[in-house]
């Protein structure tokens, strides 16, 4: 049965092919054949054996405690179903052993923490399986020597240090276990090579999965989340595989503060086809001595926010073919490749240069991409509308999304709906009627058809501003003249505070201003030359310039009280040019010729 178990395993990951932008990418993990792999356990044993601790240290001991199975691959020794708490020595202490035996359905407990449940060292062809170790030293040791072992189906938690420790060994398998509330890690492996550490649940640890110079060892569908760093590959850890893991809260309740961290000379690592997700540091991070490293095919989500990447490189290790969930678009050329670069944080300004708009691998948990606000995000003054952008958010399951829209006037202390219901990225928001304040947000609010829901907020302030028109002023006439035949009317524009379109209108009084009569309307530029030829004469005349916004603002001026006078040398008054030349002859006589010329403007021009 448990041969069984292996080929189907063995079956599916040789399978498991995933899109890339060449062709299609097939895994298939590497395994010991030395041992078989049963299946995952059901449920733990409930009714145990008290008895004392166990210490095996030559094959011949096994016999001697009287443990059922003669030591052969198809009859291993069996030590099971005893509970044994002490706290005084290790609970069970296997050393220099080749014979095949099974430590299966115990419950260990060493009270303190202070001391190992399960020791083993320079031992073959061992197999721990569907124990439980509670408050241990390391839950499981694996020290020096050992080979060909298999730890499957644990349930290890509360340890001082570590839930299981890996120290100098080879071919370990560590398959199935559940690992949580250890001091300082989950599982870490020292100074090993050929691991492979499959399906394991991890959390809530100060190191999730660590590496520590381990070479052709594979990391493999993984669940971790809780722990400081989520996996962390250090110390001349090089040629692992890391694949398929899933570094995430699934009840987004307990993040990972870094998902994947490589550091001191790790090198020649493959990190492909992993989900990390909701980091409250970076989703993955590279020290500047690990480079030669592949991180390719990976989803990245909402890891870092409130930083500029959701990575950090500072060793140059390649990074192609990524979801960012903070970099979808744009996607002109609908390739699924998003069209600008995604950057890295680091001193090597690395990038990923062919960021996927939709993750090569979806997660098989269900979640939505952030959404985040484009416009208005901070400082902007508002008009009398504004077109309220964001970006479309992905839903893992292909769930519709809606969005809806809210605003505050008084930086969030309420809100208030504008509209909801939309499946489009923008909405031109009508702000005539509100409040004009300087202390606006927007709330945009994503929702997919079963109730999973992201939010943004702009990230700063935003103004509307009251709708005004200034008031124009006139700058000709600006003297009493008299004027005879043109008059040039002049002024400096009326601004407008929606930058809507000023027109004009003048309109003059031949009585200082009791009665007006319009002269012209619909004027866009700054300036009118008006023909008073046949207006009659008069000292009491001014002009009045009326501006005229659309929405109803009107402003206006009206210009200094000037003269018409027909037929009559002016005083010097606009629209006239008087010469005077003046000349001295011989004998101190004085000649004074004055030559008046009069230009006059026949018709009224706009200019």
């Amino acid at each position: 049965m448990r041969e069984f178990a292996w080929i189907g395993l063995a079956l599916l990951f040789s399978v498991v092919t995933y899109c890339t932008i060449g062709g299609v990418y097939a895994e298939t993990p590497h395994a010991a054949d030395s041992l078989e792999v049963p299946n995952p356990t059901t449920g733990f044993q409930t009714s145990y054996t008290n008895r004392g601790p166990i210490f095996i240290l030559s094959d011949s001991d096994f016999s001697s405690y009287g443990f059922p199975g003669t030591g052969d691959k198809n009859s291993p020794y069996r030590i099971e179903g005893y509970s044994i708490t002490d706290s005084n020595f290790e609970l069970i202490v296997i050393e220099n052993t080749e014979a095949y035996f099974v430590i299966q359905d115990n419950y260990l407990n060493s009270i303190t923490s202070s001391l190992d449940a399960i020791y083993m060292r320079n031992v073959k062809n061992g197999r721990v399986y569907n124990n439980i170790l509670v408050s241990n030293r390391h839950g499981i040791f694996i020290d020096t020597g050992c080979q060909s072992m298999n730890v499957t189906s644990n349930l290890v938690w509360d340890s001082s240090q570590s839930g299981i420790r890996i120290n100098s060994s080879s071919d370990v398998r560590v398959y199935h276990n559940d690992m949580h509330l250890n001091t300082y890690n989950g599982i870490w492996a020292n100074s090993s090579t050929n691991l492979d550490i499959w399906n394991n649940t991890v959390y809530d640890d100060e190191l999730g999965i660590w590496l520590r110079n381990c070479n052709g060892s594979q990391i493999l569908d993984n669940t971790l989340y809780g722990n400081d760093n989520a996996l962390w590959i250090s110390h001349n850890s090089n040629s692992n595989n890391i694949l398929f893991n899933r570094i995430f809260d699934p009840d987004d309740v307990s993040p990972n503060t870094c998902g994947i961290h490589l550091s001191h000379n790790a090198h020649d690592n493959s990190i492909l086809n992993n989900t990390v997700s909701n980091s409250t540091e970076h989703g993955f991070y590279v020290e500047a001595t690990s480079g030669n490293n592949t991180i390719k095919w990976n989803t990245f989500i909402g890891n870092n926010l409130g930083g500029t990447s959701q990575a950090f490189d500072a060793a140059s290790v390649e990074v192609l073919y990524n979801y960012w969930s903070d970099w979808t678009t744009p996607d002109d050329d609908f390739d699924q490749i998003v069209d600008i670069p995604y950057s890295l944080e680091g001193p090597v300004m690395n990038d990923d240069p062919f960021p996927l708009t939709k993750p090569a691998n979806p997660p098989e948990f269900h979640y939505l991409t952030p959404v985040t606000i484009l416009h208005p995000n901070g400082g902007e003054s508002i008009p009398d509308s504004v077109t309220i952008q964001w970006t479309s958010c992905y839903d893992s399951r292909n769930h519709a999304v809606n969005y809806s829209i809210y605003f505050t006037h008084n930086s969030g202390a309420d809100w208030e709906k504008i509209v909801g219901n939309l499946t489009t990225n923008q909405f031109e928001w009508d702000t005539t009627a509100e409040l004009k304040t300087t202390h606006y947000l927007i709330r945009v609010v994503a929702e997919c058809s079963e109730g999973l829901t992201v939010s943004d907020e702009s990230d700063g302030e935003f103004s509307l501003i009251a709708h005004t028109l200034s008031d124009p002023t006139i700058t000709s006439p600006t003297t009493s003249g008299p004027f005879d035949t043109s008059l040039m009317i002049g002024w400096n524009d009326a601004v407008d505070s929606w930058d809507y379109t000023v027109r004009y209108s003048i309109q003059y009084s031949s009585d200082g201003g009791s009665s007006w009569t319009d002269l012209t309307s619909g004027l866009t530029g700054s300036s009118y030359q008006w023909d008073i030829s046949e207006v009659e004469n008069g000292e009491d005349y001014v002009v009045k310039l009326i501006a005229s916004a659309d929405g109803g603002l009107t402003s206006e001026a009206i210009s200094v009280t000037f003269s018409i006078q027909h037929g009559t040398t002016p005083g010097g008054g606009d629209g006239d040019m008087t010469l005077v030349f003046v000349g001295v002859g011989a004998g101190a006589v004085a000649v004074v010729v004055v030559l008046v010329l009069a230009i006059r403007m026949r018709g009224a021009v706009e200019t």
